[in-house]
């Protein structure tokens, strides 16, 4: 199975001069945790990823004012990426190794084609059961570790 059967087309994304604030408010528009970052939004080439995640701790716990901080100041540069032809399983033991639930999925010119999920993988009942497990098994030990040391600098 190729990523191309599993994947969602047509990703949200900005570019890496819109606000925090602005970020927020397209997440909430459309429903996603996740913006792709792009260069421009014809060209779409990838230059990032921000999750809500991100957002919550980049700017709004280190106190960060999301009207006046980009997505360049609290996104992940340089995302891992697949193509929309690769296989499956391999992109699925990279967003294990890599301990990510988003791939952007780029052309050869590291243009935005789609986005593969971990809710894209459960979705897809041809995908081997016990390589879907240990997959979302390691991404999901490592949300809940850094959950764990979140709590260590818990506010009382």
């Amino acid at each position: 199975m190729r990523v191309t059967e599993v994947m969602s087309g047509n990703p949200v994304c900005c570019v890496p001069g819109t606000s925090a604030k602005k970020a927020a408010v397209l997440m909430r528009h459309f429903n996603t945790g996740v913006l792709v970052i792009v260069d421009d939004l014809e060209r779409r080439k990838v230059l990032g990823i921000l999750t809500d995640r991100d957002l919550c701790i980049r700017v709004l716990a280190a106190n960060g004012d999301p009207e006046h901080m980009t997505v360049q100041e609290c996104m992940t540069s340089h995302p891992v990426c697949c193509k929309a032809q690769e296989e499956i399983e391999p992109v699925m033991a990279s967003m294990a190794v890599h301990k990510i639930r988003r791939v952007p999925v780029v052309n050869g010119a590291n243009a935005l084609e789609g986005l593969i999920t971990d809710r894209d993988l459960l979705e897809n009942a041809e995908i081997d059961p016990h390589a879907l497990c240990v997959a979302l098994g390691r991404i999901i030990a490592s949300t809940k570790r850094s959950m764990d040391m979140d709590s260590v600098t818990a506010f009382p």
